[in-house]
């Protein structure tokens, strides 16, 4: 019998146009979403609803198999010794079985199909090494659409990927063994991969959910300048499905970036918009963040709040300030909006903060201000910086 033959593909920043093009190009009529969180603020065309009456309107069958093929899983059995998803075990369970049974039926009803997630290189997206790896074993020939849309075959990815972990291989003194075949390094490339893409799951022991499960009776209340509020009636915000974005080096989902400003927002909902989004460290870019206007976010008590509340690390990061004369002279009208957008970003620049940002420990990351809405906040200015210098990160600004 010959190989089936499967595509795979990632959103990335394609115009809605640009990505039925490629689909097109490649007559491919069926769309099987791997995304575990199947929206994207900054591209809201592949938002899942959205992307399904595209497709049918277009004659491309859509499914979403979340539970089969998601990153995020949520049984703690599948993660490895150090709490991320370990890729192999979630290919032994029966809902990846499954998954793949379903593509078998796809194929076998002449659809043409396509994994998709949102990573533009497959390298850095587990519908290379979670997935593919089982499908080219299950004698599927799988062909990876990259951004440009040309056509990798997966045993190329697989030198590439080889070649991307050959210092660490080394390191580990693989190559004491003469005999070691070529078909263990790449297994072993494929192990290290897991470990830097895998999703890395939130871990919070008993103690600490307990802790936060006391906390939250003994706050219910609502932070603001005029003092405590209770927040009983405030509506409920609703819970986003997002049983998946990846944290490692280069984590499937993407890595995401928010930004948040605190005014106008009661507590309830400020906490609630940052666990919603599995938000996991603050980044405070305020001068000043001990000012008695900031209620509930004045430095001491959002970092005890955060941690208590949602677990979510805080830090104070002067680096991402503007200067003290820079925000008095915005603040006193003495230069308009976008000559203060081009002297903070002139500063970040001759600051080279760039330089002093390890990339990885932004995902999740939510960068905190002032203002209401990120417009004219320095910290959308500075999420557009950083985005300039790693364009892999996704930035949402929670509001």
């Amino acid at each position: 019998m010959p190989n089936k033959i499967i595509y795979t593909i990632g959103h990335s920043t394609h115009e809605l146009g640009d990505f039925l093009s490629i689909l097109t190009k490649y007559s491919i009529n069926c769309i099987v979403d791997v995304r575990s969180a199947p929206f994207s603020s900054r591209v809201p065309h592949f938002n899942k609803e959205d992307l399904r009456q595209q497709m049918e309107k277009h004659g491309i069958v859509y499914l979403h198999l979340p539970k089969a093929f998601g990153a995020r899983q949520k049984d703690t059995k599948l993660l490895n010794e150090t709490g991320r998803v370990d890729f192999e075990k979630v290919r032994q369970t029966d809902s990846f079985k499954e998954g793949i049974d379903k593509l078998h039926r796809c194929i076998e009803q002449a659809l043409t199909v396509s994994l998709m997630c949102s990573e533009a290189n497959p390298l850095d997206c587990h519908r290379f090494s979670m997935i593919s790896y089982q499908l080219v074993k299950d004698d599927f020939l799988v062909k990876h659409i990259l951004k440009d849309g040309c056509v990798v075959g997966n045993d190329e990815l697989e030198r590439r990927l080889l070649a991307k972990y050959s210092q660490k291989i080394a390191s580990e003194a693989l190559f004491e063994n003469n005999n070691i075949s070529n078909a263990s390094l790449v297994e072993l490339a494929y192990k290290l991969s897991n470990k830097d893409i895998g999703f890395l799951a939130k871990q919070v022991d008993s103690e600490t959910k307990q802790v936060n499960s006391e906390t939250k009776r003994a706050f219910q209340i609502s932070f603001s300048s005029e003092g405590i509020l209770p927040f009983s009636n405030e509506p409920e915000l609703p819970r986003l499905s997002t049983e998946s974005s990846e944290n490692g080096s280069k984590r499937c989902g993407a890595l995401r970036l928010y930004t948040i400003g605190f005014t106008n927002k009661p507590a309830r909902k400020f906490f609630e918009l940052l666990e919603t989004h599995n938000v996991e460290k603050i980044i405070d870019t305020r001068i000043n963040n001990v000012s008695q206007l900031s209620g509930f976010a004045k430095g001491a008590d959002l970092e005890f709040f955060a941690k208590a509340i949602g677990n979510i690390d805080y830090s104070h990061e002067l680096r991402f300030a503007p200067t003290k004369d820079l925000l008095e002279r915005y603040r006193k009208k003495q230069i308009p909006w976008d000559e203060y957008a081009v002297e903070y970003s002139n500063l970040l620049a001759e600051r080279r903060v760039e330089e002093k940002i390890d990339v990885e420990k932004l995902n999740n990351a939510c960068l905190l201000c002032s203002e209401h809405l990120p417009d004219k906040c320095h910290r959308r200015l500075l999420a557009d910086y950083i985005k300039g210098k790693y364009p892999e990160i996704e930035v949402i600004h929670l509001k």
